[in-house]
């Protein structure tokens, strides 16, 4: 059983690999017919083509569909939706509602918050959290600080080179995260419920990677 766990461990990556590769080449194709819709006046900006379906870039192409205002509505959403995070689980409350369920937060009795996760990669780092819900927001991460991130793929590598250390909504022992922060020897925590809503942009925070528990060392009404 070990040995296939080994074995399909490592197809399980050149799977993901070729579908990166593939994925790469697919959006080169559509950038590609993005700059000839742009040209045509068809499109406004290139990565409209993105709030398409296949379908409708198709019938863009044979001059069928007119898409500024499909374009303009599934952008408007897309921005909503992307700053909107949604609950990591739910509880069914006596009425039988669905309710989000709360963050549970401890206290060290020293007046610090705990947050606890997986222990993903060993040690502990003090630091500034910088959080980010994709590679390519705002200026990335500044040298030394905490990246805190929904969960990481490989479009996050380049940022690890500056991060001090790594705290994520999701990930296990194997995840991209716990993998990567082990290599480059970060002090990752993984699995942390509603970090990116919870840690501020700029906190103080602790991250021992050693026992998966992040201290916020300042509190977020005083950022």
């Amino acid at each position: 059983l070990l040995h296939l766990a080994q074995m399909f461990t490592a197809t399980r990556e050149n799977l993901k690999y070729h579908f990166v590769i593939a994925h790469s080449r697919l959006r080169d194709l559509y950038m590609a017919l993005a700059g000839q819709f742009v040209a045509a006046g068809q499109l406004s900006e290139p990565d409209d083509i993105f709030f398409l379906t296949a379908d409708q870039v198709v019938e863009l192409s044979e001059g069928k569909l007119a898409v500024s205002a499909i374009v303009s509505e599934r952008r408007r959403a897309w921005k909503v939706e992307r700053e909107t995070a949604p609950p990591r689980a739910f509880e069914q409350m006596g009425d039988g509602r669905l309710r989000p369920a709360s963050l549970h937060v401890e206290n060290d009795g020293g007046g610090a918050q705990l947050l606890r996760g997986f222990a993903a990669s060993p040690g502990s780092y003090t630091g500034h959290a910088r959080v980010l819900r994709s590679p390519t927001d705002g200026d990335g991460i500044e040298p030394g600080e905490v990246l805190v991130a929904p969960a990481t793929s490989p479009g996050w590598a380049p940022l690890f080179l500056t991060a001090g250390a790594l705290v994520t909504e999701i990930g296990g022992v194997l995840s991209h995260g716990a993998i990567i922060a082990r290599e480059y020897g970060l002090p990752a925590v993984l699995n942390v419920p509603d970090a990116t809503r919870h840690i501020r942009n700029g906190q103080l925070v602790h991250v021992d990677g050693s026992r998966g528990v992040v201290r916020l060392l300042e509190n977020t009404e005083e950022l």
